[in-house]
Formats: structure tokens, C-alpha cells, sequence
């Protein structure tokens, strides 16, 4: 027997069953046939085991309120079920877990699949609530009363409303609810080789799968990273530290569990995110499963570079609209103190390092208890940078480089006291920004501001550089957007950086180029940033549109970047450009095709530059253009970008969603974009470098240009062919800023 994708597993005590059911009476023949629920003690030690690519997910899904629930196993958050040969929604075909519930290669497609079922014509004619009958019924031990009074409360319209009326909005809303009723306790994602994972079930793995025996530290390309920390529970309900890591409950083979650390807090006291993330798995609260240990809701978060993780519990009143795939910002808030039973009330955090990067690297739980407990009693309102090394060893909080006042000077290393005290001469309480009431970007309450008053009077330059000659295949519906200059083209601009004496310089290249890695990355360009520093950000690689589902452009196209995982729209970059401090000069330099608004300036729209506006009227003056033997174009081929469009529409609507309009955005940095072409145009790869890059370095000539960005640009149009016309425009970029030397710190 071989195992494949979407089998599941039960195991229990070195056997292994792939039955739909857990096969109680073979396995416990003195068990009683009427109870369903007796295996005679032993039902803690049976697993069910899911078969994922990115992962092998283990839960406990029989036992209430255990780790693991079906939903999260299967990707499944709607818990829809199916028969064989029954309806395609993207389900593994012909795998089935317990109930005949389906299993979904990604959550993603779990979640569309609630659509594409409620939209089928099994339903679309359907009141909500004869829908929800059909769906739920009661027959299962379910209310459908009662699920569709919630479902229709949430689109704010009647149970009789009938179900092929509703719009795409409404559908999500009616997703999210959905998600929120069937819950999804999550489990352990384990890597392939895991020894956690019975060799009874590792022995059936496909062998084309399986890998040698991860070291005990893996190191990804990059090395280490520094994320800001600060303190999550509000100052005004903080009571103290009721235990870390293996104290008091904080016992197990889990390090949301182990490693937890409880920070009490009064009943109701608003609750912070520590770090900069996005959530990966949420339970909401559902006050019938609070337990002793488990009660409250539960949320999963990643850093944006997907190599470390956090955990947060015993909540309640998480804001509306949060779930997986929502991208949160250190300081939203994420839910208030929830007390239950005779309990302290309290905050349970855990954090963990993913050595290698998540889905499949190596999980290592993180002490950081007396860190948090110091900044909650000393000065909540500040930052730490933590350093996580990758290579096994504790993380450690960046003292030298803490924001002012981190902590109280009793609560900081002896040795870190006195770099600390010098770094503070000049400044007091009164630089650091109050909490603030206004909503983030991406919509959550916003609790606290993201930095204090510290400048400094030295200006340096921080680059990150990210080329794609591939993208993944399984991604796009097997198309690799093969190209040949991309990675060339950020090596190139990589080398510029270091030369003109970048303080860091950070490359991103092929399969290294995720979505969340190259948000991540910005996002962490945002946090080091300070004013007067020069931030560099180049991308090289395909472009392309997908619907524009906020109104704003023209063409009703949002501008992309092709990452190696999936298409990143350009409200979302436009997001991470507000994340910037004032004062801050960032310059992207895009070599893609429809990058002439993948910056986003809708304050200056109709203010592009005369230069670009003419450059049609000026074709015969491209008399000497660079000589680059023309390749591929760098745009999706049309088929493939309405199939990844159609495929992934309701996702690309929730992250245009989720950055929110863009009048309501509050850059404050000054961005200069330098783009490969006009909208309606074409960049073009080559040989060694793209046609744009290669015209970019030969205007550089190796760093003896001596203009500013608008002769910078000038010059490179000069020397373009007229079909590809590069484009320049600015947000908040003054004379001073255009007038500088390109890439001067």
C-alpha cells in the first residue's frame, strides 16, 4: 500500500486503518457496538493523519475540544461532504474522511468550494433557510434554524432571501459565517520526514516525496531575522506574569502548550498583536466548548516571512472579518481577556521559530517570558527587536537596538544597561506615540501607534531585490512563466546597493520569491526604516492584472506582480508603502509589464509626468536604443491570467478587501516609481538582463551618472525602443527627493 495526496490515517498503537471510520471494534473487540464513543480508554492515543503536500496534518478530531478538528484536517472549513463521482469543487477527487466529509488540497480551496456548492443549482434557487436545511440538517444533530437566523444576520437580510440573489460580497460574507459556525480546531502541521509521524505511516509514504532526515537545524537562505516585539495586553487591565514556559499547565508535547506564557489581565482588557503577521488558523469562541484548559478563541499567526509563529488564547470578541489569511499589523487588536469559570483571567501566548520556514520546517518553541512580563510592567508602549538566528540557538532580544524606554533598567541585562542608557540620552517618556484609536490598514482596530518619536541623525539605505525566472507551475495551472534575465536583473541591482554602501541588502530569488516573503520582506524594510533613510525595492520578473474589485482604476484592472506562489495586487504593495515612517525615501524599480501604476499614486493620477505622457510623440528620437536581443514579453499569456483570475477571483477580492480604499490610506513616505512600461505596453526579457534593466545599468555606467531621477529616466527613455516606454511618477516625492542622486542613501 502506497499512501497518496488527500489520503487520510487512523493510527493507534502501531496500527493503521484507512477506513472512513475509526475501526473500533477490530481495534477494541470488548468495546460496546451501541456506544460509538467507547474505545475503552483509549481514545487520547488515535490520531487521524491527512496527507497534504505541503504537510501531513495530525489531529484528534473524535475526541471534543482535542487538537485537530475534521474541518482543519480535511481544509475543509465548511465541512461540506460528497459522495463518489459526485460534484468537482476541488476536492481531492475520490477522498473521503469520517461523516464523507471532503478533502481539499488547501484551505483556499476549501473555501471556495462553499461558494461553488451554495452557487450550484442544488441551492442557488433556495431560500437562505430551506438552503441551511439542506445543509446542516437536523438530522446530523444540527439546528439549521438557527444556523441560518446567524447566516442571514450577517448579511443583514432575511432567512427567505433567496440564496442565487446573492452577490459576490454577500457570498463572502456568507463564507465567513459559514467558517465561523463549523470552527477549526487546528493540529499539528508536520514536514514529511518527520519522526514525529509513526514509521508505520512514514513507510507508506510516496517515495518520490519522501526526503533524508531533516538536521536539527536548517538554515534558509537569509539567515537571520530580526522581528519587533511589543507588549500585547493593555496597561490598563495588566495585573502580572502567572507562569512561562513549563510551569504550572504549560506541560506538553506542543509548544502552543508548552511553551505558552500566561500574562493576566481583568476580564475584558484588549489584547494586542506582538508582532507583525498574518493568521494561518482561527477558532472563534463558542462559549458551549469552553473547557478547563480550552475556552475561549483561538489564533494561529505567522511572521510574514513565515519563520516564526505565535499563538493566542482564552479570548473573546475577536473583531469582525478576522481569519485566516488576514494580515495583521503589531499593535492591532485581536480580542479582549476572556474569563471562564474560577480561572485567573489571562492572556496565553506562545511563540515559536520555524527553523527552515513553514509548512515543513522544523518547529522550536521560544522562551521569551521574562521579556514580555518586563515590557508589560516597564513600558508597554514601546518595541523590541527580537533576533532569531535559525540555526537552533534561543532568540535574542536586540537591546541595543530597542526603541526608547523598552524597559526598565532593573528589568535589562547588566551587560545591555549601559548601550541602553547611552542610546536613550536627549529623549523621555514624552517621544513615545500614544495608543491610538484609528483604524489599520487592513481594517482591525488599530491600539497603538507603530513607533515612537526616535530619529536619527545619520541617513543609510536598505535594498531588497527579487527576480523570478520561473514561478511555480502547480500554482498557475502548470504554466512556469519561464523567463532568463530576471534573476540576473536582481543580482545587478543587488550590486548597485552594495556599492553605493547599502546598510542591507536582501535578495528574493525564483522559489524564494513567495507572496508572504516578499511581504514580509517589505514589511520589515517598513519597521527598519527610519526617516531620511533610502529605501531601494527592485522586482524583476512577470506582471499582470486581475480584477480591480474597489472601483479605482480606470481600466478595472489592478496591476500585479507574479510571485513564485500567486499574483500580488497592487492595492497590497500600496498597503505596505503606508507602513512607512515620514520622511522615508523609497524608489521601486519595476521590470514587468503593466507596471506603470504598480506603486499605486492616486494622489497624483492625473499629474504623471509630462516625460511619460509625451514619450508616444517622441518614438522617433529612439534612435540609439539599447541593444538587447528581445525576448519573451514579461507579462501572464493571456489564457493563464483569466484561468488564475477565475480561479482565485474570491481571494484577490479578500486581499483588495483587506487593504481597503485607497483614499483612506495615509502614506507619508516618499515613493518613486521607475517602471518598464506604460500600462498598455509591454517589457520585454533578454539574454542576460531585461530590456529596461539593461538600459537602467548602461545609463548607470557603473555608477558615474550624476543627475536626478527625472534625467535618470529621461536617459533610460532615450535609449528604449518605442514600444516599451519606461514610466516615472511619484507619491510625496518632492523636488528635493527627485533631485538627488538615484540610489544615494
Amino acid at each position: 500500500m502506497t499512501l497518496e495526496l488527500g489520503d487520510h490515517v487512523w493510527y493507534w498503537n502501531g496500527l493503521i486503518s484507512l477506513d472512513k471510520n475509526i475501526p473500533r471494534l477490530d481495534w477494541f473487540p470488548d468495546a460496546n457496538p451501541q456506544d460509538p464513543t467507547d474505545y475503552r480508554g483509549h481514545g487520547k492515543e488515535i490520531y487521524n493523519y491527512v496527507v497534504h503536500a505541503d504537510e501531513i496534518a495530525r489531529g484528534r478530531p473524535h475526541m471534543r475540544n482535542h487538537e485537530g478538528s475534521f474541518a482543519w484536517l480535511n481544509n475543509n472549513p465548511g465541512n461540506i461532504t460528497g459522495i463518489p463521482g459526485g460534484p468537482n469543487y476541488g476536492q481531492y477527487p475520490g477522498k473521503f474522511n469520517w461523516h464523507n466529509f471532503l478533502i481539499f488540497p488547501t484551505w483556499a480551496d476549501g473555501y471556495h468550494a462553499i461558494a461553488a456548492l451554495l452557487r450550484s443549482a442544488s441551492y442557488r434557487d433556495l431560500s437562505i433557510l430551506a438552503a441551511f436545511e439542506r445543509y446542516a440538517p437536523a438530522s446530523d444533530g444540527n439546528d439549521p434554524v438557527a444556523y441560518a437566523n446567524a447566516v442571514a444576520a450577517a448579511l443583514g437580510l432575511s432567512v427567505s432571501t433567496r440564496v442565487g440573489d446573492l452577490d459576490d460580497n454577500q457570498m463572502l460574507v456568507m463564507q465567513d459565517k459559514i467558517q465561523e459556525v463549523e470552527g477549526a480546531i487546528p493540529g499539528d502541521s508536520l514536514a514529511w520526514d518527520s519522526e514525529d509521524i509513526p514509521p508505520e505511516i512514514a513507510g507508506q509514504l510516496p517515495a518520490f516525496r519522501r526526503i533524508g532526515r531533516r538536521p536539527q537545524a536548517l538554515p534558509r537562505s537569509g539567515g537571520p531575522f530580526s522581528i519587533a516585539m511589543s507588549a500585547p495586553v493593555d496597561t490598563s487591565g495588566y495585573t502580572t506574569g502567572l507562569g512561562g514556559p513549563n510551569q504550572g499547565g504549560h506541560v506538553g508535547q506542543h509548544w502552543y502548550i508548552h511553551y505558552g506564557m500566561d500574562l493576566g489581565g481583568g476580564a475584558g482588557t484588549p489584547v494586542y498583536a506582538a508582532f507583525d503577521g498574518h493568521v494561518t488558523k482561527y477558532q472563534p469562541h463558542d462559549p458551549a466548548l469552553d473547557s478547563g484548559k480550552v475556552y475561549g478563541a483561538q489564533i494561529f499567526m505567522r511572521a510574514h516571512n513565515d519563520m516564526m509563529g505565535g499563538f493566542y488564547t482564552h479570548l473573546t470578541d475577536v473583531p469582525a472579518g478576522l481569519g485566516p489569511g488576514t494580515v495583521v499589523a503589531r499593535g492591532d487588536l485581536l480580542g479582549y481577556i476572556y474569563e471562564f469559570g474560577g480561572i485567573t483571567p489571562h492572556l496565553h501566548l506562545a511563540l515559536v521559530e520555524i527553523i527552515g520556514g513553514a509548512p515543513s520546517g522544523q518547529y522550536v518553541g521560544v522562551d521569551l517570558y521574562q521579556l514580555f512580563t518586563s515590557m508589560q510592567s516597564g513600558a508597554p508602549d514601546t518595541t523590541v527587536p527580537v533576533t532569531f538566528s535559525q540555526d537552533g540557538s534561543p532568540p535574542e532580544p536586540s537591546w541595543r537596538g530597542a526603541r526608547v524606554g523598552v524597559l526598565p533598567s532593573g528589568a535589562v541585562p547588566p551587560k545591555a544597561q549601559q548601550n541602553l542608557a547611552s542610546r536613550a540620552v536627549g529623549t523621555s517618556k514624552s517621544s513615545i506615540t500614544a495608543r491610538q484609536s484609528s483604524p489599520s490598514a487592513n481594517g482591525l482596530p488599530r491600539a497603538r501607534a507603530r513607533r515612537n518619536g526616535n530619529e536619527r541623525t545619520s541617513m543609510t539605505g536598505h535594498s531588497l531585490h527579487i527576480g523570478l525566472n520561473r514561478v511555480d507551475p502547480d500554482a498557475y495551472g502548470g504554466w512556469d512563466g519561464r523567463l532568463f534575465g530576471c534573476v540576473n536583473d536582481a543580482n545587478s541591482m543587488a550590486a548597485i546597493a552594495a556599492a553605493e554602501g547599502f546598510a542591507t541588502t536582501r535578495k528574493l530569488l525564483d522559489d524564494e520569491a513567495t507572496s508572504y516573503a516578499i511581504i514580509g520582506e517589505i514589511g520589515q524594510l517598513a519597521y527598519n526604516a527610519q526617516p531620511g533613510d533610502l529605501v531601494l525595492i527592485t522586482y524583476s520578473g512577470h506582471g499582470g492584472q486581475t480584477w480591480d474589485a474597489d472601483g479605482e482604476e480606470e481600466d478595472s484592472q489592478d496591476e500585479t506582480w507574479v510571485a513564485f506562489d500567486r499574483q500580488i495586487v497592487d492595492d497590497e504593495l500600496y498597503r505596505m508603502w503606508a507602513q512607512f515612517a515620514p520622511g522615508v525615501r523609497i524608489v521601486v524599480c519595476s521590470d514587468s509589464c503593466h507596471s506603470g501604476t504598480v506603486a499605486k499614486d492616486q494622489f497624483k493620477r492625473m499629474m504623471r509626468t509630462a516625460i511619460a505622457q509625451t514619450a508616444a510623440k517622441t518614438a522617433p528620437t529612439h534612435k540609439d536604443f539599447v541593444k538587447v536581443i528581445q525576448g519573451e514579453p514579461k507579462a501572464m499569456p493571456l489564457e493563464v491570467q483569466r484561468e488564475d483570475n477565475k480561479r482565485n477571483r474570491q481571494f484577490y477580492t479578500f486581499v483588495q478587501r483587506l487593504s481597503g480604499p485607497q483614499a483612506r490610506a495615509d502614506i507619508q513616505a516618499g515613493v518613486v516609481l521607475l517602471a518598464g512600461c506604460q500600462d498598455s505596453q509591454l517589457s520585454y526579457d533578454g539574454t542576460t538582463n531585461g530590456q529596461f534593466t539593461e538600459a537602467l545599468l548602461t545609463v548607470w555606467s557603473q555608477g558615474t551618472f550624476n543627475g536626478g531621477y527625472s534625467q535618470f529616466h529621461s536617459r533610460i527613455m532615450n535609449i528604449m525602443p518605442p514600444d516599451q516606454v519606461p514610466n516615472l511618477f511619484t507619491i510625496n516625492a518632492g523636488a528635493d527627493f527627485l533631485d538627488q542622486r538615484p540610489f544615494t542613501p
